[in-house]
């Protein structure tokens, strides 16, 4: 499930070609807890943190056309 217990959500996107990939940004410094993905339009949801440090995640844009390649704007910078 989703931190919406220790964090807000900041932002979402999903995939041009198939909406049903949904991902979505949180705020604060829960660690590991940054960005999720959906790939069954939100039942499901997987944590893909993995990498990014423990700063607020702010936004995230997916690469239109792409194998789900992301954009992550943190505090300190963007990740890819």
């Amino acid at each position: 499930g989703l931190p919406t217990g220790s964090a807000q959500i900041t932002d979402i996107t999903c995939d041009n070609v198939n909406p049903n990939n949904v991902f979505v940004t949180f705020s604060g410094y829960s660690s590991g807890n940054k960005v999720f993905a959906s790939y069954n339009g939100g039942l499901n949801w997987t944590n893909i943190s993995n990498g990014l440090p423990n700063i607020p995640a702010n936004c995230i844009i997916y690469e239109n056309n792409s194998p789900q390649k992301l954009y992550v704007g943190t505090d300190v910078g963007v990740y890819y």
